[in-house]
């Protein structure tokens, strides 16, 4: 008798910590933002739910969904309210994100970026160049006379709305990289190099599109720097790449036509850096920019199918490394 007397009393506890889960008393508190992240299971879902307090239990929504049929979580960003009920969390999963995922991959350009905006319903690829190249919306590190947000716009995910506009989606990227710049230290670091700020985040948007492995950015960014002591041309590729693009003639592998270009982006033509960045940097090409490896290297190839670079000194001992490239089937020059 005793032991059914304690198995009532146990399911009633849990029924009703079951109901007090489905339906919180008191209504809902204030308003949450939950990111939902691409490839989370319900489970964690839930569990991310249960931390931001929108829910009291993980378990109890699992076991609600289990009893009301399951549903598929869409990646996204949701409104909720902290203590909302467990119908009510499940509705608003099921009808979708009113925010969508926005990734923004390390090297991304302008164009690339908005071609990725325009996907979104309620925007476009032209509204969003528009904005990024106004002026209008600008970045802290942004030099007077220069109106492209090109390089500012930093590589992570944001969560977009149908009627968001193109500024507080440009605000947010540019906020993103504030943080990242000062947590680097970019203004004190880049003047102990003898560089602007903006200097050095063209320096890291080549590292960006030059450095195949993390490895190597370091190195990449001291020929840079080293080519610009010696007064030498950088002859990067990535530049040639990136004016071909801006004049709407992307290619896939340069020729010696291709490197002449006629471009302000053009680094085989013209001494110096580019006159913006080429791409958005990460934190590792930020990094590597700031604190170049040590070395007396004025040239890099690629050599390796795994993307591993060589690094040389002499003209001759780059010269050697690229036959070594070709003969791997590299190109190599």
């Amino acid at each position: 008798m005793a032991v059914l007397a304690a198995l009532v009393f146990i399911i009633s506890c849990g029924a009703i910590w079951y109901q007090i889960g489905a339906e919180p008393l008191g209504g809902p508190g204030p308003v949450r933002l939950v990111r939902v992240l691409p490839g989370w299971s319900v489970t964690r879902t839930a569990t991310e739910l249960q931390a931001d307090k929108v829910i009291s239990s993980a378990l109890g929504f699992r076991l609600y969904l289990v009893l009301n049929g399951s549903i598929v979580v869409m990646p996204g960003a949701y409104t909720m309210h902290e203590g909302e009920s467990y119908p009510a969390v499940a509705s608003a999963l099921a009808a979708g994100p009113p925010l969508k995922p926005l990734v923004v991959l390390p090297g991304s350009t302008i164009r690339t970026l908005a071609a990725s905006v325009a996907r979104f319903p309620g925007h476009s690829a032209r509204r969003f160049i528009a904005a990024a190249t106004s002026g209008r919306v600008r970045s802290t590190f942004e030099p007077p006379g220069v109106d492209t947000l090109e390089g500012l716009l930093y590589p992570d995910t944001y969560f977009v709305g149908e009627r968001e506009k193109s500024s507080a989606i440009l605000s947010a990227m540019l906020n993103r990289f504030d943080i990242a710049a000062s947590s680097l230290h970019l203004t004190q670091l880049a003047a102990r190099l003898g560089v602007t700020p903006y200097e050095a985040i063209i320096v890291a948007s080549i590292v960006e599109k030059e450095a195949l492995l993390p490895a190597d950015k370091g190195k990449v960014a001291r020929v840079i720097y080293n080519r610009l002591a010696a007064g030498m041309r950088l002859q990067m590729d990535s530049t040639v790449y990136y004016s071909l693009a801006a004049g709407g003639r992307g290619v896939n592998r340069l020729t010696l036509a291709d490197l002449r270009y006629p471009s302000a982006y053009n680094t085989y033509l013209h001494a110096g850096l580019p006159p913006t960045p080429i791409a958005s940097p990460d934190y590792s090409a930020l990094e590597a920019a700031l604190h170049p490896t040590p070395g007396p290297w004025m040239y890099f190839v690629t050599v390796s199918p795994t993307g591993r670079e060589a690094f040389s000194v002499t003209y001759s001992q780059q010269l050697a490394n690229e036959r070594l490239a070709r003969s791997r089937g590299l190109g190599g020059g």
